[in-house]
């Protein structure tokens, strides 16, 4: 388990955008609350629970890292600033992974709610964690085609 260092990308994320997962590389399926994210181009799988896998469904949803911040700080009573910052970075290794990219699409346009079940959980920010021991199995066995179809688990999904 290794949770990633600060975001070194760039590529600067502005708040009233939304994300959209890499489907040509990544698959994510959510098993017992906790998000699993599989980029099968360089074999790294990635975990994220607790507050980490509410921001995950939020941005998967299609909401923009203001309104996913907004929900946030709402359900676990921190101020907003402090979740936009903590989701901005979530999003910047996001994308500094290859999971993610900037959506052109518009987001959507109200504040999400976050289930009751969630908002009894203590905030801390959300973090990406990364694990490389697949690596060498997908250099030898690499993936099947039509991995392409795997999209975006929606929340209802779950």
């Amino acid at each position: 388990m290794n949770p990633l260092p600060q975001a070194v990308t760039s590529a600067a994320i502005e708040a009233d955008e939304r994300l959209e997962l890499n489907s040509s590389d990544v698959a994510a399926k959510e098993i017992d609350g906790e998000i699993l994210v599989m980029n099968v181009a360089n074999g790294m799988y990635y975990s994220l629970e607790g507050v980490s896998a509410v921001a995950w469904r939020l941005l998967a949803a299609g909401h923009s890292l203001r309104h996913a911040s907004a929900a946030l700080a709402a359900s676990f009573g921190v101020e907003e600033a402090t979740t936009l910052e903590d989701i901005t970075g979530l999003a910047l290794h996001l994308v500094d992974e290859g999971l993610v990219t900037v959506s052109e699409a518009p987001a959507s346009a109200q504040t999400p709610a976050i289930p009751e079940a969630e908002e009894g959980m203590p905030y801390s920010a959300p973090r990406l964690t990364a694990y490389s021991d697949m690596a060498d199995l997908l250099a030898l066995d690499p993936p099947m085609p039509g991995l392409a179809e795997t999209s975006w688990i929606a929340p209802d999904e779950a």
